[in-house]
């Protein structure tokens, strides 16, 4: 059947309609303002005036600027000790720019020896549209000299929010675009052909018309953009006639422009974030690769095709199979006592976290450990020595320091503290005197991969990393920034502890004590475990040779052959096997 004229002209103005919203959405930088909003509630020890800053930059590689007046916002306010009181930032940003660092200080305006030591109470900090949704543990801080800095980010990406919408402006945009639209669509309709035409086909060549024009409006052509997101710069344009002689057309055209266009087109992240916002809203989990995560309390547990956390709870669970040749090899080739500390997996010691079944979680079904336990008791005997950590672990979870981390699946410091401590008293080693560092955000690991790579290790420092920000590819707002007690950051640690690394290959790094007189060496090999323990353990023994096998480089350097002919020159007084799971998987 035909179309009549009058649903050809309805028809005819909602896809009209619909074109001059789309261009609307693609102007909507140019029509609203784009503001950043940041607030906290804060407490000091000492009754006063203090002063709030707020330090940022919108430029990709650019550090904060302390002297540019343009990104940096102050207030002053009279704060009383032990009370709560709220401080909240608005700044406009300009068009096409999005938060990438910033920095909050706190500053008391007075005699700076009345402030100097005492500490500050921050709580429930929140930044709108943020990768950090909200810090929902209260923390604290303490003053040096009269100021003190709480919190910094870096490498947000962080789009603003808009505000203060040209309400006006859009109408005008609106209807002049509709009624131009409007004018074009008729034309096209008033031709011969179309008007031949049946509706569904009608309707066919508009809802393609406007699928075509929604992503191709706003496109981002701009070369070598990073996606701090998805951890992976976007793809780039590569032409159909490349300047290789050899090979003058590129056959790969289609598939590239593909990958190109799916990473710019108009509206992208937009898109992504609406669904992301689905997941937060409609679903209990986030998932990705190798990590499940829990939006209600931010708990991740390793969800991998070799090992799965969540199989404990739920029993659909295969155990990874454990390399005993490797091992064996090493144990029957050196004449050096061999102990294999038996970490647990996290769900293990935290059943009670998960919250994606049906049922309250009071203890995991499988036991990995157990059956670790088993095999190694099993295929080597006594020629090493076993401990498994599980129950040990769960003797000291009503402690209340985590033993685990919330987002990861490594034993936090004060988890290794304690199996350090307890490797102490039954070696005779030289217990930890370090006083703990409170407040720090850390997952227990040596390495980052960031610019500053090598010093950033040079303490054997502990950072941030997540698998919601490395590992999900998604914005972090899910995720709660954990504070955990650490022991490794602290002065005394940093005076006596000298660390060695080889420039070549990540698998090694030597480790010595200046404060212990006695020698005492100590061979530890692993995977991603060695590295917290290994910096525990430097406290009380003089020497750790720290070998860790899952590096770029480590499979290769530390295949069991290497891996004897190294133990016989170093000759340690004993080796140490921090053992999880998969740990030499791909080793021979």
């Amino acid at each position: 059947m035909n179309i009549s004229k009058r649903m050809g002209k309805l028809l005819t103005l909602i896809a009209a309609l619909i074109l001059s919203v789309v261009l609307v959405v693609s102007l909507k930088t140019y029509l609203t303002d784009s503001q950043i909003q940041i607030s906290f509630n804060v407490s000091p020890a000492v009754t006063g005036k203090y002063r709030a800053t707020f330090y940022f930059t919108d430029e990709p590689g650019r550090n904060i600027d302390p002297n540019n007046k343009e990104y940096i916002v102050s207030q002053d306010k009279d704060l009383t000790a032990g009370r709560f009181t709220q401080i909240e930032f608005k700044k406009l940003i300009r068009p096409h720019k999005k938060l990438q660092k910033f920095q909050l200080t706190l500053s008391y305006i007075g005699d700076p020896n009345a402030v100097n030591n005492t500490s500050v109470d921050i709580r429930h900090i929140q930044l709108s549209r943020s990768t950090v949704k909200q810090l929902e543990d209260s923390y604290r801080i303490t003053f040096n000299g009269a100021a003190a800095n709480f919190i910094q980010a870096n490498d947000l990406n962080l789009k603003p929010r808009y505000t203060h919408f040209a309400v006006f402006g859009i109408l005008i945009i609106t209807f002049i675009g509709t009624g131009v639209f409007y004018k074009l669509l008729r034309f096209v309709l008033n031709q011969r052909s179309m008007q031949q035409s049946h509706y569904a086909d009608i309707a066919f060549i508009l809802a393609i018309v406007v699928t075509l024009a929604i992503p191709t409006i706003g496109i981002n052509t701009t070369p070598n953009i990073p996606e701090p997101n998805e951890n992976r710069m976007l793809a780039e344009y590569k032409p159909f006639f490349t300047n290789d002689w050899h090979r003058p057309i590129n056959l790969t055209y289609m598939k590239d422009f593909e990958n190109w266009f799916n990473d710019r087109f108009g509206a992208r992240n937009d898109l992504v974030s609406l669904k992301k916002q689905i997941d937060l809203h409609f679903n209990e989990i986030i998932y990705s690769k190798t990590a499940l995560c829990q939006k209600f309390n931010s708990w991740c547990f390793l969800n991998r095709k070799t090992f799965d956390e969540i199989g404990n709870v739920i029993e659909k669970y295969s155990f990874p199979k454990i390399n005993i040749p490797y091992i064996r090899k090493i144990v029957e080739k050196t004449n050096i006592p061999i102990i294999i500390l038996n970490y647990p997996m996290k769900t293990e010691i935290y059943p009670e976290k998960i919250q994606i079944v049906t049922h309250k979680v009071k203890k995991a079904k499988v036991m990995f450990s157990d059956y670790a336990q088993k095999v190694f008791e099993k295929e080597l005997g006594n020629r090493v020595k076993i401990i498994n950590l599980k129950e040990f672990f769960l003797k000291h979870k009503k402690d209340n320091d985590l033993i685990y981390f919330v987002d990861e699946h490594h034993a936090t410091e004060y988890g290794n503290k304690l199996v350090v401590d307890y490797l102490a008293k039954i070696l005779n080693f030289k217990p930890i005197e370090y006083e703990s560092q409170n407040l720090n955000i850390a997952t227990g690991e040596f390495f980052r991969s960031t610019k500053d790579y090598w010093a950033r290790r040079k303490y054997g420092e502990t950072f941030g990393e997540t698998f919601g920000g490395h590992y999900t590819g998604i914005e972090n707002k899910y995720f709660r920034q954990n504070y955990y007690k650490t022991y490794s950051l602290s002065n005394e640690y940093q005076n006596n502890i000298e660390i060695k690394y080889e420039k070549n290959c990540d698998a090694f790094i030597n480790l010595h004590n200046k404060n212990i007189k006695k020698a005492l060496k100590v061979y530890v090999l692993g995977n991603s475990f060695v590295e917290t323990f290994s910096k525990m353990l430097i406290t009380s023994v003089s020497d750790v040779y720290r070998r860790r096998v899952n590096t770029k480089c480590g499979p290769n350097a530390l295949n069991s052959e290497k891996v004897i002919s190294e133990i016989k020159n170093i000759m340690p007084d004993l080796i140490i096997i921090p053992f999880y799971a998969d740990t030499f998987n791909k080793m021979q």
